[in-house]
């Protein structure tokens, strides 16, 4: 009894350990979050929401991410106020206007200068005409400081590239 004993309370002791080891890192987790998320979630929230002000015209005005789960809120007014983005409760075209603005506001808040290039492979097809031609005034904007590749099987953007390649114009060159 007393050798069962003394196993009870040497497996009492490491139990007792191992939940002041994972308390001390859940404390300490809990600080590191709170260092980390809520200050890059404030700067990706104003970031993200200058960019979609600038590519919905105004029709959005801010972007809240939660701070849980940071799934993104969109503010549309009143009466609503605040739409979920990720249950799609604003048009196909709002949604993707909110991601490519976080997207390139993360981006901006991971990267050091210069800006990585950005690849972009037909993403406005949810676009009207009014949303890309936002769209592509923001982006020549922000190609000032950054290459921005955009890959599309659409003319609808000819007009607004620096250059344009036309892959069927290059194969001959290629040898294929």
């Amino acid at each position: 009894m007393e050798e069962e004993l003394a196993d009870v309370r040497a497996r009492y002791g490491r139990a007792d350990r191992l939940v002041k080891v994972l308390s001390l890192v859940r404390e300490v987790l809990g600080e590191a979050r709170s260092h980390t998320i809520v200050p890059g979630k404030a700067l990706l929230e104003e970031r993200a929401s200058g960019y979609v002000r600038r590519l919905s015209g105004g029709a959005y005005a801010r972007i809240a991410v939660d701070e849980q789960t940071l799934a993104p809120r969109v503010w549309i007014g009143p009466p609503k106020e605040w739409a979920d983005v990720s249950a799609r409760e604003i048009g196909s075209g709002g949604v993707d206007q909110c991601y490519l603005a976080l997207r390139l506001a993360l981006v901006d808040l991971l990267s050091n200068r210069p800006a990585p290039p950005l690849f972009l492979d037909d993403p406005f097809l949810a676009y009207d005409e009014e949303r890309q031609e936002a769209t592509m005034r923001f982006l020549k904007d922000l190609a000032g400081d950054r290459q921005i590749f955009l890959f599309t099987c659409r003319g609808v953007y000819d007009a607004h590239a620096d250059q344009l390649i036309v892959l069927d114009e290059i194969a001959p060159v290629l040898g294929e």
